[in-house]
């Protein structure tokens, strides 16, 4: 089985594990250091297990390539994602300071009305630049909402487009099977319960159930049985606000976007945000922050499944990738025909021969450029290699005949020079 990162362990030769920062059952998050940026940033894997890894598979990625897609200030970045040596979908993403809305709201109960806003707008920002190409995030949550602390007066970031799907018309895109419901169901519009006219209207939905939250401390829909939620979402019976919403100025703008009919409920995530910025908050008045309501995505919010990001800034071989060259090569038993080359100091240079095996090229330059550790293993490759043949000895009597021929040869040029 496939082994998940541990701390210390570099993942694609780039990501360097500091620390394992949340887990769930599906997957788990990791503090890691990019060694080619020299930045930290969070590596989410997909564990191995029992469960469908197909479909879980394909919804990682899925989720990946979606969110690599986007470009927006609140929605949470994603710089690569691929695969770990041991074969585990990975995606490196933009390390967030905070803490998510579910927590916020677990310590602390109902926020402000001016918070609760801001952090609406917000959302409905990276909402709006999700719909604009043509992705529902589908499972939208306070546990979804990230609420970073930059040092400043923070900011949103909405996270995992697990469930999420692009509106694109081709249906092998649809990953769930035919028989699974996408969301949580307090959070679930009727579109998604009855798997039909799923689109913009149902993030909406769920956000207008979390802004309500957000003002009273307490979810909305609160049922103990979950099919007894789900029941009670997909029925006609529009929800009934909380006393203490009922005659506040959200009211209006909550019901409209909760309303269980489509014609009802608001159209877009700009709507929304329009009737938020127009609302007169006792001391605060209207809402004149400026928010981003435009992004830079591909023309299309699709990124190709097959074309995988990989963090390399060059063209170098992978210390991986050398280490199984040579375990390779080294289990074929070399034959050299003659001396292989290997890099020697200059002033004991080598004649260079070809090698029949297939050996790693790697020459001087290449090898000087190699890290310290891939150096040191090209190293250990040459001197491991076979020495030359030693020269024969000749036999003593040759050298002592060949000694009294010479002599004499020099004596006779002496003798005749005098004479």
């Amino acid at each position: 089985m496939a082994l998940m990162p541990v701390a210390g362990d570099i993942v694609d030769d780039v990501f360097r594990v500091e620390e394992e920062i949340d887990s769930g059952n599906f997957g788990a998050v990791y503090k890691v250091r990019d060694l080619l940026e020299h930045r930290t940033l969070a590596l989410k894997v997909l564990k191995p297990g029992p469960h469908d890894e197909n479909e879980l598979r394909q919804r990682f990625e899925r989720e990946a390539s979606l969110i690599y897609s986007l470009r927006h200030p609140h929605v949470v970045q994603v710089y690569y994602y691929g695969q770990t040596q041991s074969g585990l979908p990975y995606m490196a993403m933009e390390y967030l300071q905070g803490t998510d809305l579910r927590s916020l709201l677990a310590h602390h109960g109902g926020l402000s009305e001016a918070l609760a806003r801001r952090i609406t707008i917000e959302a409905l920002a990276a909402l709006h630049a999700a719909h604009a190409t043509d992705i529902v995030h589908r499972d939208l949550k306070p546990a979804n909402i990230f609420l970073v602390n930059d040092g400043d007066r923070g900011h949103v970031k909405v996270l995992d487009f697990g469930f999420a799907k692009a509106l694109d018309g081709d249906t092998n895109f649809e990953i769930t099977n035919a028989g699974t419901l996408v969301g949580t169901p307090a959070y679930m519009s009727p579109e998604l319960v009855h798997k039909k006219n799923v689109g913009p209207q149902a993030d909406i939905y769920a956000l207008g159930l979390i802004l309500a939250e957000m003002l009273t401390g307490e979810k909305v829909v609160d049922i103990a049985n979950v099919y007894d939620t789900i029941v009670y979402q997909g029925s006609k019976k529009d929800i009934k606000l909380p006393r203490e919403l009922k005659h506040s100025i959200f009211a209006p703008i909550i019901e409209k976007a909760i309303a269980k009919d489509l014609d009802r409920r608001y159209v877009s995530a700009i709507e929304m945000i329009d009737a938020l910025r127009a609302l007169q908050i006792e001391g605060v008045g209207g809402y004149t922050d400026d928010v981003p309501l435009t992004s830079a995505p591909p023309a299309l919010g699709n990124a190709d499944p097959a074309a995988h990001t990989r963090p390399r800034s060059d063209g170098r071989p992978t210390l991986i990738e050398v280490e199984q060259e040579l375990a390779d090569a080294s289990t074929h038993h070399l034959m050299f025909d003659h001396e292989p080359t290997i890099d020697l100091p200059r002033d004991r240079e080598a004649p260079r021969h070809h090698a029949t095996a297939q050996m790693p090229a790697i020459s001087r330059s290449t090898a000087e450029q190699l890290p310290a550790a891939t150096r040191s293993i090209t190293a250990t490759m040459a001197t491991a290699l076979p020495d030359p043949p030693a020269e024969k000895e000749r036999p003593a009597w040759v050298d002592v005949l060949s000694g009294i021929l010479v002599g004499g040869i020099a004596l006779a040029a002496i003798i005749y020079w005098l004479g």
